[in-house]
Order: C-alpha cells, then structure tokens, then sequence
C-alpha cells in the first residue's frame, strides 16, 4: 500500500465517523419520552415501541436565513399503532430543526389516528387554494355588483 492510500483510507474513516444521524437520536429520544409517561404499558406495546419504526409526520413552523443558511423549524411527531390499545396510536410530538436536530418532545397522545393519504391532502389544498382565475372572477362580481 502506498502513503497515499492509507491517508486516504484515515480520511474516509474520519470522515464517516464524524456523521449523525439525527432522525436515530429522536427516535430515540421519543422512545425514552414514551416510556416516562407510559410505564404501565403492557410489555408488547413497550417491546413495540422500543424495536418497531415509528411512523413520522412534520410539518414547517418556521423558516429562518442566517448567514446563507436556512433553519427551518418543524413539529414532528412519531407515531406508533400499537395492537394492544385497540386501534388506538400513540404520538409523541415534539419540535426541532427540521433535519430533527436538537428535537426534543413536548407531548404524548394516545388516541385514534389515521393517516390522511397525500392525494386527499392535494384535493384538500387545491379546493382551498385561491388561483389568479379566482381573484379575476370575484372582481368581475365585484364591478358588476359596483356597477348596479
């Protein structure tokens, strides 16, 4: 092996060594979270929530520049349907940076959850959205109405 291969061989390992992966600490931090409040879970809701992936849903609060830089600032929360609670999730909710650095929770619900599918939120936001057309028609009514 050259000199160069094994500084460069250092340097992928340092490299890869430095990385994070901050979705993993949050997941973990909203499973310790779930456990505080919830101890007196039986143990096959504990040992789901523990081993089995979260579902995750997040939303943007807020967008701030810095410097060049954008944070964007979301609520995420992970969600768990746990067989033992008949049909019933719990959620941990909680707020971070988007990448999910520095999360940390602030609640947990257990409640009936269902997902809404991303055609049905598109419909939803479509209906909802205000269009160019639809500012052109209701000044129509408007000078119509003006008019009389």
């Amino acid at each position: 092996m050259t000199r160069l291969t094994v500084s460069f061989a250092v340097f992928c390992l340092l490299l890869a060594g430095c990385s994070t992966n901050y979705k993993l600490a949050a997941i973990k931090e909203a499973r310790l979270y779930a456990m505080e409040q919830y101890p007196d879970f039986s143990e096959k809701s504990i040992h789901q929530i523990k081993f089995t992936k979260p579902e995750v849903q997040q939303q943007i609060i807020f967008v701030q520049e810095s410097g060049g830089s954008k944070l964007d600032f979301a609520q995420t929360c992970f969600v768990w349907n746990l067989d033992d609670l008949d049909g019933k999730s719990l959620i941990i909710v909680g707020f971070g940076e988007k990448q999910l650095k520095d999360w940390y929770p602030i609640r947990s619900i257990v409640r009936r959850y269902r997902k809404i599918d991303d055609e049905k939120k598109k419909q939803e936001n479509s209906k909802n959205k205000v269009t160019s057309d639809t500012i052109k028609k209701r000044r129509k009514r408007r000078m119509k109405r003006a008019s009389k």
